[in-house]
């Protein structure tokens, strides 16, 4: 009997022992979580600060490139608009040059038959 309380005591004592080690490994269990939680809420909020440096990044890029296409297109609508006005002053000087002409012949023939009917 005796033997069997040695055991007994030493199986209790082993129990106690293990508890021990159970409310520990708990309280670990808990600060590993806590500390994973932690790390992933920090985690979380450098992507976040980095997706809203990328999305800004991507705003500010794609307004230097509006702007850009924008004073292309400006350029290229004055570049078409004077090319037209040039075309229409071509035409409206060679419509006003071939009346004018006409209008010389006129004259030199009405001058050349007045001297030819002096003569």
């Amino acid at each position: 009997m005796e033997e069997a309380q040695k055991l007994r005591a030493e199986a209790e004592a082993k129990l106690k022992e293990y508890e021990a080690r159970l409310a520990h490994i708990e309280e670990e269990i808990q600060e590993i979580l806590a500390a994973a939680r932690a790390a992933g809420e920090e985690e979380r909020k450098q992507i976040l600060v980095a997706a809203t440096h990328a999305a800004e990044q991507i705003r500010t890029d794609a307004k230097a490139r509006l702007e850009q296409e924008g004073r292309k297109l400006t350029k290229s609508l004055r570049e078409q608009m004077v090319t037209l006005a040039l075309k229409e002053a071509q035409t409206s000087l060679q419509g006003t040059a071939d009346k004018n002409q006409g209008q010389f012949v006129t004259q030199y023939i009405d001058q050349i038959q007045k001297v030819e009917g002096l003569l």
